[in-house]
């Protein structure tokens, strides 16, 4: 249901009445992928042949490592959202300093309205009415925002 069931196996259990036993049985479909972008190692056939077809209809996150070729990225920016994906995240891990792995950026990734509230709520000293206030006012905002976005383009 959200990034956090990356990688997690999903699916269901089906009981035997007869022996009592407990049969897991795996979804075959995952809604959440990850593609690690590094064009150091590809070249543009690589990118252009790259197997993207498993993310149509799913939710993505490009992890960036090494972008030296803006357009090589671009064309395959492009072929992801021409697939028809529900969401595209692009991560942008070249200014990680430290060295974390790709799966916990992934997983501290946060939208635009997350990380307003967030800020919002830090100013707000334990005041139940105001933070609810405040983030009924952001919420609108951004949603707003995102209408007249959509309606000038």
């Amino acid at each position: 249901m959200t990034w956090s069931d990356y990688d997690d196996p999903r699916g269901f259990h089906v009981f035997d009445t007869d022996t009592r036993e407990l049969t897991f049985v795996k979804n075959p479909f995952n809604l959440f992928h990850k593609i690690v972008y590094n064009d150091s190692n590809f070249t543009l056939d690589d990118i252009l042949n790259m197997p993207i077809d498993h993310v149509k209809d799913c939710y993505v996150k490009l992890v960036v490592h090494n972008k030296t070729n803006p357009y090589w990225f671009d064309l395959l920016v492009e072929r992801i959202e021409k697939l028809g994906v529900v969401d595209l995240k692009v991560i942008d891990d070249r200014l990680t300093l430290d060295f974390e792995d790709a799966d916990s950026i992934i997983s501290e990734a946060e939208d635009t309205l997350t990380i307003m509230r967030k800020f919002a709520s830090s100013y707000v000293n334990d005041n139940a009415s105001q933070a609810a206030e405040l983030d009924a006012l952001l919420t609108s905002l951004y949603n707003e925002a995102l209408t007249m976005d959509s309606t000038t383009q």
